[in-house]
């Protein structure tokens, strides 16, 4: 078996979803022409996740406390994309979650696996 087809059954059958979604034909630079692409993409998404997290959790702990909170979506997409990983996805005793608090935003929000 050639190390792409290996790679493919790795990925995660949302992460390929998504790539394909995105796919543009007339887009510079966007072509998921290789497994490599869509290993790419997939660790562009977790990057994006952290960056918003990052950018904007001080902010938001600022607000009421809310579930439809646009951070909190940061941090599910966060874990859909940890979730896609290979080494998640062979695993599936593993549970990934996530805290911003409970009522009130907590000082230091956490992701974790268990």
């Amino acid at each position: 078996m050639s190390i792409e087809h290996k790679i493919l059954e790795d990925i995660s059958p949302v992460i390929i979803k998504h790539a394909i979604d995105q796919y543009t034909p007339s887009a510079e630079g966007f072509n998921p022409s290789s497994t490599y692409d869509l290993v790419y993409e997939e660790r562009r998404l977790m990057q994006d996740a952290f960056s918003d997290i990052l950018s904007n959790y001080l902010d938001a702990k600022n607000t009421p406390f809310n579930h439809s909170s646009r951070v909190i979506g940061f941090f599910k997409s966060l874990v859909d994309s940890l979730n896609g990983l290979p080494c998640i996805t062979f695993r599936p005793n593993i549970n990934i979650r996530f805290s911003v608090g409970q009522g009130n935003w907590t000082a230091i929000p956490w992701v974790a696996y268990t």
